[in-house]
């Protein structure tokens, strides 16, 4: 059985830890808490704070966190809090399938840049939406939740974008893009600013 007040408990006590107050306490993600949750995909997982948060209404949870730190850190909680829901992936979205550089910055403020020139990098996978869930066979994705330090516009804007998503219902993030919200409203979907975010849902 998953140990989510466990969990909850460890990061109460971590120093200066922020992202599970956010989630579970300050409510950024209240909107998706009362929406069918059977395929959740999870983008910018961190250590797990938004799968903790939807976890037992969740079916499954798709739980993609590039950054081999938070990564670690996030199979570390699955195996301890037995949070067999959560399906890790260290992955990381954009417009393009291949290789990125993945600056390193504070705690949860990591993002893929183009070229070098950077002091810590590292290299790390890279996949659009589209081929993510073609290759893990998702036809539909009750919620998506994303947060990935303003790389959105690159998920959404990727060419393959238009072919899932009419698969999806609901997406609720943190950065909102320069043109995201256009895109969004193009493929189908209502589109609302939010204190700290944005709400997209599927008209």
């Amino acid at each position: 059985m998953a140990n989510i007040k466990g969990l909850l408990d460890k990061y109460s006590k971590v120093e200066n830890e922020r992202f599970f107050q956010e989630v579970t306490i300050n409510g950024e993600y209240e909107a998706a808490i009362n929406k069918k949750a059977d395929i959740v995909v999870d983008v910018g997982a961190c250590a797990g704070e938004f799968g903790a948060y939807i976890y037992e209404k969740a079916g499954i949870i798709y739980s993609l966190e590039p950054y081999s730190g938070h990564y670690q850190e996030l199979e570390a909680n699955i195996s301890e809090f037995n949070l067999t829901k959560i399906k890790p992936y260290k992955l990381a979205l954009s417009n393009y399938n291949g290789e990125g550089t993945l600056v390193i910055g504070n705690r949860g403020a990591h993002r893929l840049v183009l070229g070098e020139g950077h002091d810590k990098t590292e290299k790390v996978q890279v996949k659009t939406l589209a081929t993510f869930m073609k290759e893990e066979k998702i036809d539909h994705v009750d919620i998506l939740k994303i947060d990935i330090e303003n790389g959105e516009d690159e998920v959404f804007t990727a060419l393959d974008f238009k072919d899932v998503a009419d698969k999806i219902s609901f997406i609720i993030g943190e950065h909102i893009g320069n043109i995201m919200s256009d895109v969004l409203r193009e493929n189908g979907f209502s589109f609302v600013d939010k204190p700290g975010g944005f709400i997209a849902e599927r008209i």
